[in-house]
């Protein structure tokens, strides 16, 4: 029996992601243009699908020229013409892509588009080709931008697809997710990632957002005058891009680049806010910050994972922190550290940090909730703020 090389299925419009453009996948794409975040979004929040949903929402407004050029569509069909001379054939200069424009919205509205060039545009019933996505349920998309947005737009939550099974492919963030030193080749996600390739195979190990939450409402209530945050151990930024949506000047410490770079693709705030850099090494000779992070990293010192002794780890976080530190660490309570942080419970975690330090008082701000799934008998662990 010959092995079939596609199917076609009805597949969710929502498992969808856009690919690249002039028959290059998305990944090759993404290396081309500088847009990583391309091949993790999903057709629904694709330029073609957005722009009937602005012209639903403006009408033929759209089309002003103060308007239409600062559309995706337009960005995406000029990005094309400088990389490869067209957008379709004969749409070879940015002044043709209103025509094109013109007869997407014309064949929305099931008007006639005799007189609007149709050269490289499909023919009627054809269907789309996906490419499914390495380690995921969703699909890349290699032929059928078009199609896809008037399914989207006409309400649709299926579309007919060509599967073609021996073009599996990946995205740039799984990408750069393998080859993480921490994770080392495991699908884990250490802080939350917005992207539908990773939704049904990957596991979150921390949802952050608990701790966030605690932190900000603390430094509202308590100090309010404090400006700057320093997260130790950053990874992909993800509590500096918090912090730096909340207005303070929220800066990370990531020895990993690949950690930085996933952070840069997918985190606005992160941008040139993280020091490449170990931790110990930064520590002594940085700057004094309003509030530092220590999440997760002590433990690591106490155990002998990381070289180093832990007293002189607590005393570069003393001395770099102007009002607030935020602590945690594992304890004895965790399965992973019953033997190895035997003896280390919430209590003697916040005596010794105050026995070590110039802090003089501690506040819990609660456990978090990580503990589930396949981590069940582990996280749980309580968020310390410590100040003098």
């Amino acid at each position: 029996m010959l092995f079939s090389r596609s199917v076609v299925k009805e597949v969710p419009l929502k498992k969808i992601l856009l690919g690249g453009e002039n028959d290059l996948p998305g990944y090759k794409y993404s290396l081309m243009t500088g847009n990583f975040v391309r091949p993790s979004t999903r057709v629904e929040d694709g330029p073609h699908a957005l722009l009937l949903k602005q012209y639903d929402k403006i009408g033929d407004s759209i089309f002003d020229d103060e308007i239409f050029k600062k559309t995706d569509y337009y960005i995406n069909a000029r990005d094309c013409i400088e990389l490869f001379g067209e957008y379709f054939p004969k749409i070879t200069s940015e002044d043709k892509i209103l025509n094109c424009a013109q007869r997407f919205v014309k064949l929305y509205k099931n008007e006639s588009v005799d007189g609007f060039l149709s050269e490289g545009h499909s023919k009627d019933g054809e269907i789309i080709e996906l490419a499914p996505i390495q380690d995921s349920d969703c699909y890349q998309l290699i032929q059928g931008n078009h199609r896809c947005a008037f399914a989207v737009a006409s309400g649709k939550s299926h579309i007919k697809a060509k599967i073609l099974k021996k073009k599996i492919t990946r995205t740039p963030v799984q990408f750069l997710l393998e080859n993480l030193q921490w994770e080392d080749g495991d699908r884990i996600l250490y802080q939350p990632l917005a992207c539908p390739e990773l939704e049904s195979r990957w596991v979150l190990a921390r949802r952050c957002s608990d701790r966030f939450g605690k932190m900000h409402s603390f430094l509202k209530k308590n100090c309010s005058d404090a400006r700057s945050v320093l997260d130790l151990g950053s990874y992909y930024g993800w509590f500096v891009n918090e912090f730096g949506k909340a207005g303070y000047d929220a800066f990370g410490v990531e020895k990993d680049n690949t950690a930085i770079m996933v952070g840069n693709i997918f985190f606005e705030k992160t941008r040139n806010k993280i020091f490449k850099n170990e931790i110990v090494r930064f520590l002594t000779t940085c700057e004094q910050y309003d509030a530092v992070c220590c999440l997760s990293i002590m433990h690591h010192f106490v155990t002998g994972r990381i070289p180093g002794v832990a007293e002189h780890m607590l005393h570069l976080l003393d001395d770099a922190t102007k009002s607030v530190l935020f602590f945690e660490m594992a304890d004895s309570h965790e399965q992973w550290f019953a033997e190895s942080l035997a003896g280390w419970t919430v209590d003697s975690i916040e005596a010794w940090v105050l026995k070590n330090s110039t802090f003089e008082h501690a506040v819990r701000l609660g456990a978090d909730n990580d503990g589930v799934g396949a981590f069940k008998g582990n996280f749980g662990r309580t968020l310390i703020a410590f100040t003098r």
